[in-house]
């Protein structure tokens, strides 16, 4: 009876056993099955949409998928946005900023403000111009930039040589449409000023890679300058509105790119500071560019 009871008990103990084991791979099972159903598939689309928002920028013509004879419906909600359109309709008149190619040569990408003062030392050091840009919470150091990719591919050799990273980095900004109505004249002339300088920043790079900047070079900053001037008594004018221009970042850049010209003049008495002449027409040029993207 003792040997049955046993018998009896060990068995209990291993049907009792096998069926946690059953449970136990059929909760493994139905855990993997989520994992690899559900889980993996929603995650490789999550990866997948942040991949495609981080690299590809979808861009179309919408005048491609739309045929002549098509209707638009007005859903409710949508009547602010039709009187938009029709704001837009008054814009008859076309203005076009000339394109601007800027190649600069990077050494260097720091996300701690700390650590440029001692880089910045260097590049003096070295007789190297430096532009600073801020982008992406990053600080980017430049030096050597122009209009043409030419004239840093000339000074690249040179910059590896203490910086052996170092790589010319490109930004173009393509010619930019501005539609504006015909009551604003101010507009054209603002156009017109503003290719001017592209011309005058893209003619000082020339000069001064194949120059050295000579007085060529002071009458193309005097030239720059009496623009300036012209454009500053046109944005402070009551006819200028932010409507197709951002007021505060025309101001700034009329400024800087001012400072930099009377200060580059003051240099060119000697040629120990040509650096610091390049760095502040590096300054000048990526002010040009950010009041024109």
């Amino acid at each position: 009876m003792i040997n049955n009871s046993i018998k009896w008990g060990v068995k209990m103990r291993r049907r009792k056993f096998r069926q946690r084991t059953q449970h136990s791979g059929l909760r493994k099972g139905i855990i993997f099955g989520i994992i690899f159903c559900i889980l993996l598939p929603v995650g490789a689309i999550y990866i997948g949409l942040k991949i495609t928002e981080n690299w590809i920028v979808p861009v179309f013509d919408s005048s491609e998928l739309l045929g002549d004879n098509t209707q638009e419906i007005l859903l409710p909600g949508q009547e602010e946005k039709q009187e938009e359109k029709e704001v837009e309709s008054n814009l008859t008149e076309v203005g076009e900023i000339k394109p601007l190619a800027v190649y600069a040569i990077q050494i260097a990408s720091i996300a701690d403000r700390s650590n440029i003062d001692k880089l910045i030392g260097e590049l003096n050091n070295k007789g190297l111009p430096h532009l600073i840009y801020s982008v992406d919470n990053k600080f980017k150091i430049f030096t050597h930039g122009s209009t043409k990719r030419a004239d840093v591919e000339g000074k690249i050799d040179e910059v590896k040589g203490h910086y052996p990273d170092a790589f010319i980095s490109e930004m173009f900004l393509p010619k930019k449409v501005v539609k504006y109505d015909e009551k604003d004249s101010i507009v054209a002339e603002i156009i017109g000023d503003i290719n001017n300088i592209i011309e005058l920043i893209d003619k000082q790079s020339e000069e001064w890679y194949n120059y050295g900047g000579s007085s060529t070079y002071v009458e193309l900053l005097n030239k720059h300058e009496e623009l300036l001037d012209n454009l500053n008594i046109k944005i402070t004018d009551d006819k200028f509105s932010g409507r197709y221009f951002n007021k505060s970042a025309f101001e700034k850049a009329v400024i800087y790119q001012k400072n930099n010209i009377n200060s580059s003049k003051e240099l060119l008495e000697s040629k120990e500071n040509n650096h610091r002449i390049h760095s502040l027409y590096l300054d000048s040029l990526f002010r040009v560019v950010e009041f024109t993207k």
